[in-house]
């Protein structure tokens, strides 16, 4: 595969309104959240603003198992949560937001994750990161003590422990957290490359392939995911021609 294109399936409407149904066959994707954005003019427009990009044998179950009941109100996530609690976003929130992804995806690889994060967090960085897997995240940023191990707890279980806490602060990390999950049921959108008719998608290194180009694309447009990626993986073309119009400028 020289060319791929990744059809906007939902048409400028979050999947939760969409009534779209997602095909059992494998593809690869690019998800994230369509926001209500303020432009520079001061108009409210919705934005599509990716959060990840990935690959699939089956799409409905990874992106709608996997992803959308994970992150939604009440799903048992364990990837990290970056903070879209907001009801309106402006470029400075979201190249904010941006920021913080290029950090993750660029410089917490590898093992000793949390112990990298901590020292970037020591720094002053890393503000828009609301849930990380090990709750000892949690301990450093409210000045309690670590347990020395890791501690590991999903999205609703660490909103249950922050509340136990009973802090200012440990309560305003919990409904952020509980705010952002409440986006991503209402605003959950993606956009697809996949074929029903061929089987130009089943093998796993090319969708790996089309996976890392899609995710340099939007590099260029200064938008960061977090998923893993091929650094070297070969050259293709990738056409975003039809989220141009709703795809968060930056």
């Amino acid at each position: 595969m020289t060319y791929v294109k990744f059809v906007d399936v939902l048409k400028g409407r979050p999947y939760a309104a969409g009534h779209y149904k997602i095909p059992e066959v494998p593809g690869v994707y690019i998800y994230g959240l369509l926001l209500d954005f303020i432009s520079a003019s001061g108009q409210l427009e919705q934005k599509f603003c990716p959060t990840a990009v990935g690959e699939s044998g089956n799409l409905w179950r990874r992106l709608h198992k996997d992803k959308y009941e994970r992150y939604k109100t009440g799903g048992k996530g364990v990837k990290e949560l970056f903070d879209f609690s907001h009801t309106t976003n402006t470029r400075l929130i979201l190249k904010r937001i941006y920021n913080d992804m290029y950090v993750y995806d660029n410089h917490l690889n590898g093992r000793n994750k949390l112990t990298k994060l901590i020292g970037i967090m020591n720094k002053g960085g890393m503000n828009d990161l609301i849930y990380f897997q090990d709750f000892n995240f949690f301990n450093h940023k409210l000045g309690l003590p670590t347990t020395g191990k890791k501690d590991d707890k999903n999205h609703i279980a660490a909103v249950s422990e922050l509340r136990k806490i009973s802090s200012l602060k440990s309560y305003k990390m919990a409904v952020t957290i509980e705010m952002t999950k409440v986006t991503y049921k209402d605003k959950f959108y993606f956009v697809l490359a996949f074929d029903e008719q061929t089987d130009g998608y089943n093998i796993k290194r090319d969708r790996e392939n089309i996976e890392s180009n899609a995710k340099f694309a939007l590099q260029e447009k200064n938008i960061f995911t977090t998923e893993k990626h091929q650094k070297n993986a070969p050259k293709i073309s990738i056409d975003l021609s039809e989220i141009e119009d709703i795809l968060v400028d930056l």
